[in-house]
């Protein structure tokens, strides 16, 4: 559900520093600029989903995306995992680190299980999206191996909320359809700090346009069950009088 382009940039980014490492050119222009070039490269990314695939409509799809786009530019090999149960998380890092030089895990979930195959792989470089490599203890390990993504989550929930909160001071004379309980709803996946971070965004600036709007906070338990997402949704708007759904 979360869906952030600054992910695809942060991992384009990740990938140029990487390969300009392992031997990237550049050629000279006849004014004195610069055209990047890249040599075809043997270096090998893998992409390691979580659970929803890469057709989830959000950071696993946006990661992916990221992932294509930079294939494209840079010409390495490209190796893509595709988890369907959080059983499987240490199971394809292995199997990623096993035969690529950079492994990007995509999602918070996954920060314990790539803890423990980045230390299998100390040769290996990997990257994850949302998190940092995590000890049982659920503290940060510093290893040199991995690269953490942190996002400013809250500040595209800021965003939304202003735009929900405008369009309830505005009310029907500009924005029909409204339900005149000045309501809106969010619908959350997993209660975990990314998600949390853009719903303390969302509800902050909500507010700050229109303090009196109540904002509903409920969460599915999945990032998966699209139907447990649709009945909360649908109870908000029909018990609830909510005009307005911000799903995390």
């Amino acid at each position: 559900m979360r869906s952030n382009l600054a992910r695809v940039a942060s991992l384009l980014t990740l990938l140029s520093l990487l390969l300009v490492a392992c031997g990237s050119t550049g050629t000279t222009t006849g004014n004195g600029g610069s055209t990047p070039t890249t040599k075809p490269t043997s270096l090998k990314v893998a992409l390691v989903t979580d659970i929803g695939g890469l057709n989830d409509n959000g950071f696993n799809h946006l990661s992916y995306l990221g992932y294509t786009k930079a294939q494209q530019q840079y010409g390495f090999k490209s190796h893509v995992i595709q988890t369907t149960s959080q059983n499987d998380y240490v199971t394809n890092l292995t199997s990623a680190a096993q035969v690529a030089d950079l492994v990007i895990a995509v999602g918070f979930l996954m920060q314990t299980p790539l803890d423990q195959v980045a230390k299998q792989f100390p040769s290996k470089k990997f990257a994850i999206v949302d998190g940092c490599a995590t000890l049982a203890n659920g503290n940060c390990d510093a290893l040199p191996n991995v690269a953490p993504l942190f996002f400013k989550e809250q500040e595209a929930g800021c965003l939304v909320g202003a735009i929900s909160g405008q369009m309830e001071v505005d009310g029907p004379s500009k924005v029909p359809h409204l339900l005149g309980a000045n309501t809106v709803g969010v619908v959350g996946g997993l209660s975990i700090p990314p998600v949390n971070r853009y719903i303390a965004g969302y509800e902050y600036c909500a507010k700050k346009v229109d303090p009196s709007i109540k904002v509903l906070l409920n969460y599915s338990q999945s990032f998966t069950n699209t139907a447990a997402c649709k009945d909360i949704a649908t109870s908000d708007i029909s018990a609830h009088k909510a005009d307005i759904i911000f799903q995390v």
